[in-house]
């Protein structure tokens, strides 16, 4: 069983939203999602009105920015990226925002549970 982690889903579509958060009460135990973001901007306005454990952000959505703004306004949170794509260029991508995982939309379910766990303790093994 998972202890309690506060969860913020961000992908601009809505039905990928309800998937995931089906997906985070189904396949993770003691995880709630405590907010969605549909855009970046949505995503670090509530970064900053919402305290969160794990970020599971889409790759590829809309709008421009930093990489580098990812990696500071979701600093004090572990940040898994989620992607349909896998080629080195998502991957490179994921890791230039500070991502401690990319995973594969399509297999979600099988996987956020260990990815979280993996991510909180090297996030929190890196920190002290």
């Amino acid at each position: 069983m998972m202890k309690p982690v506060r969860l913020v889903i961000a992908d601009d579509t809505k039905l990928i939203r309800r998937a995931v958060q089906h997906v985070v009460i189904d396949c993770c135990p003691g995880a709630k999602v405590v907010g969605e973001a549909r855009n970046y901007a949505e995503l670090f306005q509530l970064k900053n009105n919402t305290i969160s454990d794990v970020v599971l952000i889409d790759l590829n959505m809309p709008g421009e920015f930093e990489p580098d703004h990812v990696r500071v306004e979701l600093d004090s949170c572990c940040i898994l990226v989620m992607s349909a794509w896998f080629d080195e260029s998502t991957k490179a991508r994921a890791q230039g925002w500070g991502a401690f995982e990319l995973l594969d939309k399509s297999s979600l379910a099988g996987n956020l549970h260990s990815a979280i766990e993996r991510g909180l303790s090297r996030s929190k093994s890196a920190t002290h």
